[in-house]
């Protein structure tokens, strides 16, 4: 496995009996994290931190599919990116240039521009389905 592909450093001991490794993940899916904990933190009055609630979130996640069949795991799925010449090359020098300053990929790039658009796109579909629900109910209810 190719860990900077996969956006991990690999494992170090820190403390005996645990083990820590850096993982690159979006700011934006960061500042969900840290402001998720903190609100569990101030509203609930839960003490807890995020290395604790990453951890418990992977412990969970293992518990779930303990004894999981591995005929059950999901197939990899790919997208086919098709980018003018021009996109292409403005896409290369920015991840040339992040490169300077930090680990990053082409992949984890195109993936937050998907997400990001998902997110800003999800909006207009939810309004323009609920419109269209409205509308589909008032007509049949004038029947």
């Amino acid at each position: 496995m190719d860990l900077e592909k996969e956006g991990l450093e690999k494992a170090t001991t820190v403390l005996p009996g645990t083990k820590q490794f850096v993982m690159h993940v979006p700011e934006k899916f960061f500042f969900e994290i840290e402001d998720h904990v903190r609100s569990l933190q101030y509203l609930n009055g839960i003490k807890i931190n995020k290395k604790d609630w990453v951890a418990k979130a992977i412990e969970e996640k293992l518990e779930k599919e303990d004894g999981f069949d591995v005929k059950n795991i999901p197939k990899e799925r790919n997208i086919n990116v098709v980018l003018e010449d021009t996109l292409h090359e403005k896409l290369e020098k920015k991840i040339s240039f992040f490169k300077k300053f930090r680990s990053f990929s082409k992949k984890q790039f195109v993936v937050e521009a998907i997400a990001e658009k998902l997110e800003r796109e999800t909006c207009i579909v939810n309004s323009l389905s609920s419109k269209l629900k409205d509308s589909f109910q008032s007509q049949h209810s004038k029947n």
